[in-house]
């Protein structure tokens, strides 16, 4: 992983000369150095674009700095009530499930407000401290992340959370990972959800996310813009937090961009939950696009 002292080194290097406020580095070049410096996914481009340098395809995409600032004072108890989206990425059943709460905006100047909800297999835990060298139980015990009992994932509780939640919030819409979801989808269905194509009147709308480029792009690059413009306010999570420093994100020959489970160094269902409920608070109520609304952010 390239940090910015290594991107210093490489923008003063002998592809160009002198260093980055010298001379040598001067107009376009000079403001494509200082966004590269800020936003870790144009890293890549800007080597391989400006500097003449070989790089892979995929990319650490988010600024830990940046999400850090976006960090405040989240009182759930004022939320109550209050409309919001979800996003669901259950994973493996062996692995870590993510639900994220996106609340859009009703105030001028405010956050698009997110909450976070962890699980994890209770039986497994001192196995992946070891193995991952993560804080797994310090969390549980904060109370960032649950443990369910056994050595997988124990949907009918998370179902439980997630019905408690949207009694407690007015969750419109839950976006979920399409593959290998029935199970699940029959299970939201008896606590309220309803297929928008089999009830179009439904309160409470399941909606399925396929995680390809044509899906996950444009909520990914609102998601990012928004971190950095500190256009989304969290609790500070440090469960989250750990997976935004995980993040690695590959692009397609069309400059789409998706987070990429595979490439990134550790778990990052919190990213993909987050992106799916962003992408559903961004629809306004009629069904349009804010994407259609307004510029997306170019990577």
């Amino acid at each position: 992983m390239i940090n910015r002292r290594k991107l210093l080194k490489i923008m003063a290097g002998s592809l160009i000369g002198g260093s980055l406020t010298g001379g040598s580095l001067t107009g376009n070049r000079y403001y494509r150095a200082n966004e590269a410096r800020e936003r870790p996914a144009l890293v890549n481009p800007f080597r391989r674009l400006r500097l003449n340098q070989w790089t892979r395809s995929e990319t650490r995409w988010l600024s830990l700095e940046k999400w850090n600032k976006c960090k405040i004072k989240i009182d759930e108890e004022e939320l109550k009530g209050r409309v919001c989206y979800g996003g669901l990425d259950l994973a493996s059943s062996i692995d870590i499930a993510a639900f994220s709460l996106v609340f859009p905006p009703v105030e001028e100047n405010e956050s698009y407000k997110i909450l976070f909800r962890f699980w994890i297999p209770k039986d497994n835990i001192d196995e992946r401290i070891k193995r991952d060298r993560v804080p797994y139980d310090v969390w549980i015990r904060q109370g960032y992340i649950t443990a369910t009992s056994g050595n997988v994932i124990d949907y009918d509780f998370i179902i439980n959370d997630i019905k408690n939640d949207s009694e407690y919030f007015d969750i419109k819409e839950l976006a979920f990972d399409r593959w290998g979801a029935t199970k699940i989808v029959q299970d939201l269905q008896k606590i309220g959800f309803d297929d928008p194509a089999e009830n179009k009147y439904a309160s409470r709308r399941l909606i399925q996310f396929g995680q390809g480029y044509k899906s996950m792009s444009p909520p990914a690059k609102e998601f990012e813009k928004l971190i950095i413009s500190q256009g989304i306010a969290h609790a500070g999570n440090p469960v989250m937090r750990w997976m935004v420093d995980n993040v690695i994100i590959v692009t397609d020959p069309a400059g789409n961009i998706k987070p990429d489970k595979k490439k990134s160094r550790e778990k990052i269902d919190g990213i993909t939950a987050a992106v799916m409920g962003l992408d559903r608070a961004l629809k306004d109520e009629k069904g349009a696009s804010i994407y259609d609304k307004r510029r997306v952010l170019a990577i």
